[in-house]
């Protein structure tokens, strides 16, 4: 989850995933993103989904929608990893 545009958190994610850094091309695809919008990057090599989020600067309200919606869903948010750039 980044704050702003959310590019840093983007990069690191990419990362995580594909252990290689993000083109400028595919780049230019997530800029064009809403904030707020969740986007499943891949899985990481534990076979955990990965998303990335660009929060703008409502990265705490944003926290804590996904912590009272997650219930509804009958999921929880300490079942989910959030990570901050």
């Amino acid at each position: 989850m980044g704050e702003g545009d959310g590019l840093q958190a983007l990069q690191l994610a990419w990362k995580e995933v594909y252990k290689e850094e993000l083109s400028q091309e595919l780049l230019a695809q997530f800029i064009h993103k809403d904030l707020g919008e969740i986007v499943l990057i891949g899985e990481n090599r534990y076979n955990q989904a990965v998303y990335w989020v660009a929060a703008g600067h409502s990265k705490d309200i944003m926290i804590q929608g996904w912590a009272d919606l997650w219930p509804l869903l009958n999921d929880s948010i300490t079942n989910w990893e959030v990570i901050e750039s």
